[in-house]
């Protein structure tokens, strides 16, 4: 189903289920499309991946679905918003990335208490016994879920929780994502596969989303305060104790 088609106006009221297949669909599609050298990139540090999720990823991904990628809205990494009518921001998808799988409960818990449609985990993990050994899909599904059941009671009908787990094995040399909803009790499925075996590095050259994201509020901001001032000039020549009778005909 397409995002496009479907009403903003009541974010509560939208599929879940619909803007999650939309936004896995974005998410793999700009995953194949990303050239293999900046996928090396982005797994040759927790650096390099955090960058590469913010600047080349989740702002196509928003673009796709016509939301506004955000950065730090409400200290959420990253938040997918109705393009604004006004001057506010309504996020109905929020995004949390976190480099180490077992460690991301804390924003697995999160993400529950945010209100919206739709959230999703983006996260880093030996995921299978694809490339050999073990994965620890069957223990970190089941402690999440256990945290998200856990709050349902207390947050009922607050949308889905997405996840997306990106899985490099240094044994066969493959980068796989899988996803699920963690709201609901599926195993994740395979999204993508690629073979990296000798693909040099190539770092992309994205824009900096957070940075731009940083200057268009600065950029708000100013505009906001030179609109005060104004106001507040206009309101005070037009004030009775004003000096200036013939500016006052003027109001």
């Amino acid at each position: 189903m397409a995002t496009n088609s479907l009403n903003y106006a009541n974010a509560m009221g939208l599929d879940s289920i619909a803007l999650w297949d939309d936004f896995v669909e974005s998410f793999r599609n700009e995953i194949v499309k990303t050239p293999s050298g900046h996928l090396q990139w982005a797994w040759s540090s927790i650096r390099n991946r955090t960058t590469f999720y913010q600047n080349c990823i989740l702002p196509k991904v928003a673009a796709h679905m016509s939301l506004i990628a955000r950065y730090e809205l409400f200290r959420v990494d990253a938040s997918f918003c109705i393009p604004p009518a006004t001057r506010s921001l309504i996020p109905i998808i929020h995004v949390e990335s976190e480099n180490n799988a077992s460690s991301a409960s804390h924003e697995v818990a999160k993400l529950c208490a945010l209100v919206g449609p739709l959230k999703v985990l983006i996260t880093c993990q030996k995921w299978t016994s694809l490339g050999g050994g073990s994965g620890s899909e069957k223990r970190l599904l089941a402690k999440w879920r256990k945290i998200i059941c856990s709050h349902q009671s207390h947050y009922p009908n607050n949308g889905e929780i997405g996840l997306i787990v990106g899985e490099y094995s240094d044994k066969d040399k493959h980068l796989r994502f899988y996803s699920t909803l963690l709201s609901g009790q599926a195993r994740a499925q395979p999204i993508f596969a690629k073979n990296m075996a000798d693909v040099p590095i190539q770092v992309p050259t994205c824009p900096d989303a957070k940075a731009r994201w940083k200057h268009d509020v600065q950029a708000e901001l100013t505009a906001e305060k030179v609109l005060t001032l104004r106001e507040a000039a206009l309101k005070e020549t037009c004030s009775p104790r004003s000096r200036a009778p013939a500016a006052r005909h003027r109001c």
